[in-house]
């Protein structure tokens, strides 16, 4: 298990994508060869510059506040973009049978394209809710005080109405 920039590992990744470890489709040296950290860290360099005050805020480990749902926001978001990103970067073989002499294993074959989407946007849901969060929209709610009053002063002719 390695771990990508404090906001998932190679093993939730891993269990996103519905790949064991032990079947060996996906190393840990194919997520550092691919270099998923720095991926990651551009994608959220366009939209959350300032993660590492969300991954560090000591608030954060404190259950049910709002310090810790932007955490797990953002983890979620990084564990289904890096799946995302190394289904869509990595020739990963769904096996239909494998067999080693003694033991035999027959894994569901998946559509590639229907898994894309699925990784896609579970990582999109974590996104925009984490942006609803730190940026709300405004409220529909407001006052607006408008008046009108009949000028006692024309420019034109500079001449006062009376």
């Amino acid at each position: 298990m390695t771990s990508i920039l404090g906001l998932t590992d190679t093993d939730a990744v891993r269990a996103a994508i519905g790949i064991a470890e032990e079947s060996g489709e996906l190393d840990d040296e194919v997520f550092s060869d691919l270099g998923i950290g720095n991926l990651l860290k551009l994608e959220l360099a366009d939209w959350l510059p300032d993660y590492k005050s969300i991954r560090d805020d000591p608030l954060a480990e404190i259950e049910d506040t709002a310090e810790e749902l932007k955490l797990l926001l953002l983890q979620g978001f990084s564990t289904y973009w890096c799946a995302y990103t190394m289904s869509l970067s990595s020739d990963i073989s769904f096996a239909l049978r494998q067999e080693d002499g003694q033991n035999k294993m027959i894994r569901q074959t998946r559509d590639v394209e229907e898994l894309l989407n699925r990784l896609l946007t579970r990582a999109l849901q974590y996104k925009s809710r984490l942006l609803a969060i730190l940026s709300p929209p405004p409220t529909l709610l407001t006052n607006w005080f408008v008046g009108s009053a009949a000028p006692n002063y024309d420019p034109v002719t500079n001449a006062t109405t009376g």
